[in-house]
């Protein structure tokens, strides 16, 4: 059975950084720079009952109630209870920071994105995940909203420098994350549907192997790492690439019973 979220995990050099105020401030910032709403899941899950209904909204004196959509109550930007709850995440070191990300965008190519983030100082990670079969469709909408997911992406890489990061949906090779002590000895097992490379890992595979990858997406990213993306995996573009190539050019193995003319 194939689940419906998508996951990226980002690993971060220390585990310590993930309780660092200044670095979480600019994290929060950065997504709301995206046009996002940025608050405590719980905030978010009691305000999304209002999304079937229309907000008052007080008029001036002698002037008729006007009535405005649920987008309309919320800008960008980052919730107060955010602010309290990480406050409270840092100075307890609890194990873990749940927050709701929601696009406030008023186009409709992009409205309606979400996207959950948690950071897991334990574990050692960063994870962002959002369910690919409700956003990402063969369609001009569903581009519009990997282009938005993959720009969060690169917002989070930013902030965070990461050792490592990639993508994880249960589809298909690779079936399994590589693990903390793996990613610190730079032993990435496999290539994955979407792979942010820091500078140690550029050094070891070589920044012109990773410049002349035949993949969809080759992406040099603030913060000197490299986004690779093998091939187009939801079907938003005819994108004619194949991953057994990109892995084979990286020098990762390739699934079994692939051949050299294997085709997506």
């Amino acid at each position: 059975m194939t689940l419906p979220n998508s996951w990226v995990l980002f690993y971060p050099h220390e585990k310590e950084e993930l309780y660092d105020r200044e670095r979480l401030q600019q994290f929060f910032t950065g997504l709301a720079e995206c046009n996002c709403y940025v608050a405590p899941e719980a905030e978010i899950a009691s305000l999304a009952i209002w999304r079937k209904y229309l907000v008052d909204v007080p008029a001036p004196e002698n002037q008729k109630r006007t009535r405005l959509p649920f987008a309309d109550a919320l800008k960008p930007g980052v919730s107060e209870g955010l602010r309290r709850e990480a406050r409270v995440y840092i100075a307890e070191r609890m194990e873990q920071l749940i927050v709701a990300v929601r696009s406030m965008a008023r186009s409709p190519l992009a409205r309606g994105f979400e996207l959950t983030v948690t950071l897991a100082p334990e574990e050692g990670y960063i994870l962002l995940s959002v369910d690919q079969e409700r956003f990402f469709r063969p369609t001009l909408d569903g581009l519009a909203k990997y282009r938005y997911w993959i720009k969060i992406i690169e917002k989070t890489s930013a902030c965070w420098r990461p050792l490592y990061a990639h993508e994880f949906t249960h589809q298909g090779s690779p079936s399994v994350n590589p693990s903390w002590d793996e990613v610190h000895a730079l032993e990435i097992p496999a290539l994955y549907a979407l792979n942010i490379y820091g500078p140690e890992l550029i050094q070891k595979i070589g920044q012109e192997r990773l410049l002349d990858a035949p993949a969809w997406v080759v992406r040099e990213l603030e913060g000197s790492g490299y986004l690779i993306i093998p091939v187009d995996q939801y079907g938003v573009t005819s994108s004619p690439h194949n991953y057994d190539d990109v892995a084979r050019h990286l020098g990762f193995p390739v699934p079994a019973g692939a051949s050299e003319s294997d085709e997506e």
